[in-house]
């Protein structure tokens, strides 16, 4: 790992688990089935490229990202699988980089309702080339893609341009994670419109519904193509209700850290932080970390006045871990934990200064299991990896050892010649 001088945290992503992942993932969908990998928003804040890259050379087939500047940003990686872009597009000039990418078969574009079909059939006749496009139908979510009033007209303008290919169906569940019924709704209503459409959807063409959560929950979902987001980075299965013990089979990638940078001795009585949210009811030891909202952690209210509440762990002299909860307010630039009770630093506090901290961490039994934090903060792990901020240090490492450069002879023992090809 290479890490910055001076850095108070440093997020560790490691790779060698998101390459087990995404073969786990394989495993579970099966070789005909293809891998779309969901990297918006910097891959969740993770870095995009170097997630993106590695995921591809473990097996992934189609990369989806939200916009077009998240398209460029993957560009100049000449990676081997193309890149979905989610959100319309509606204009591209003739010599950029998407142009550039359209031309090397390398993009492909979500199509949202029948207006949006004729304005990219006009990109395609303005610039003389193809544009492999994806027709997204709208099965219940109700947000992009086509209502069922004119998904038809959209396949059938595709069909007949000379300038629009299409190479996938798609649609987008609403409640995969906690409503069964829900989701075979939509696959159902997707099923109809698949049914009626004929010969408009050609056998080459894929069709990919599931997300992370129906992927994992239900095979029924996956069809040709699966569309995965929070699956690679793990901790996907956590959230799904008990009795989906399996995804203890993955395992998750980040790992933050940090370290503490000054301690306190409290008196019986004596509040810490804005509002005084916690006060001392012994005389007490308190470790302050240069972690804050400014950093992307969460400060919900009462973050650090809960029984069982958020907590992170503090590394001892003799290698263990110190479990030491939150105390006061989050402030934007450092937080407060206790370590009162703790034999290694009652006699002398001060032997805490420089001590590794762990933030969010990977072992599921720890408080600091982002799945735990995202619950007391009433979020989401999607919505805490994205509030990462960017001044943090990215590590990107390999848990076998070695530089992540040695992904350059990553083998791909996951890639299949029988899954779909695209483009």
């Amino acid at each position: 790992m290479h890490l910055e001088m001076g850095a108070d945290s440093t997020i560790e992503i490691d790779l060698d688990a998101l390459v087990r992942n995404v073969g786990r993932l394989r495993s579970v969908v099966g070789p005909e089935c293809g891998l779309c990998a969901v990297v918006k928003a910097d891959a969740y804040g993770l870095g995009a490229p170097i997630i993106a890259r590695t995921m591809v050379r473990a097996g992934v087939d189609l990369l989806a990202v939200y916009s077009t500047w998240q398209v460029e940003a993957l560009a100049e990686m000449e990676l081997r699988a193309p890149i979905l872009t989610l959100a319309p597009i509606r204009s591209i000039a003739r010599g950029s980089i998407l142009h550039q990418l359209l031309l090397a078969g390398r993009l492909h574009i979500v199509v949202h309702d029948l207006p949006h079909a004729r304005t990219l059939e006009s990109i395609g006749a303005a610039l003389g080339c193809d544009l492999p496009v994806h027709a997204e139908f709208d099965s219940g979510m109700g947000r992009g893609g086509c209502a069922s009033a004119e998904a038809m007209e959209v396949l059938q303008l595709i069909a007949k341009s000379s300038h629009l290919r299409l190479v996938g169906v798609m649609t987008h569940f609403s409640e995969a994670r906690l409503s069964p019924t829900r989701t075979a709704d939509q696959l159902n209503a997707l099923d109809e419109l698949l049914r009626e459409a004929g010969d408009l959807v050609p056998r080459r063409c894929v069709v990919h519904a599931a997300n992370s959560h129906a992927l994992l929950r239900d095979e029924s979902t996956h069809r040709s193509m699966v569309r995965f987001g929070l699956a690679w980075t793990g901790l996907a299965g956590d959230e799904l209700p008990s009795g989906n013990e399996d995804h203890e089979a993955y395992e998750p990638i980040v790992r933050w850290t940090s370290r503490i940078n000054q301690v306190r001795r409290l008196e019986r009585g004596e509040s810490v932080g804005y509002g005084s949210l916690w006060t001392a009811n012994r005389p007490s030891t308190i470790a302050l970390i240069p972690v804050g909202y400014a950093d992307g952690f969460p400060s919900t209210p009462g973050m650090g006045n809960a029984t069982n509440g958020p907590a992170v762990r503090v590394k001892t002299s003799s290698g263990g871990w110190f479990v030491a909860p939150l105390v006061g307010a989050v402030n934007m630039d450092q937080i407060a934990v206790d370590l009162t009770g703790s034999s290694v630093w009652c006699t002398d506090p001060q032997r805490a200064l420089d001590a590794e901290v762990e933030v969010y961490g990977r072992d599921r039994s720890a408080p600091t299991h982002i799945v735990r934090v995202a619950e007391l903060s009433s979020t989401r792990p999607y919505e805490l990896l994205c509030r990462l901020n960017a001044r943090i240090p990215r590590a990107h490492f390999m848990s076998k050892g070695g530089d992540c450069e040695q992904l350059d002879s990553l083998e791909n023992p996951n890639r299949r010649d029988a899954r779909p090809k695209l483009g």
